[in-house]
């Protein structure tokens, strides 16, 4: 494969990602078949505003066999930033 496919797979993947997670009027937005809004699965961002209230609903997504481990990440980054929460992850 090509440079310039393997960037434009990630370009389409990323562009994807942004359709799948968002943040909207107070919450985050998820679904995996964007083209699907009846599939909005909405998250208020009060009930993800602390460490142990986001790791609740990590928890409670990983169950979810509609989403992917992108999403989660991206789920996680979203939360934090809207919420000012700083993870540490020394690794």
């Amino acid at each position: 494969m090509e440079f310039w496919e393997v960037a434009e797979e990630a370009r389409a993947q990323r562009d994807l990602l942004d359709k799948q997670v968002q943040v909207k009027e107070g919450h985050i937005v998820l679904n995996a078949t964007p083209e699907n809004e009846m599939a909005d699965y909405n998250i208020a961002l009060s009930r993800c505003d602390t460490p142990a209230k986001l790791l609740g609903w990590i928890r409670h997504l990983t169950e979810k066999t509609w989403l992917t481990l992108d999403m989660v990440d991206r789920f996680i980054s979203e939360a934090c930033r809207e919420n000012n929460i700083d993870i540490q992850h020394d690794v």
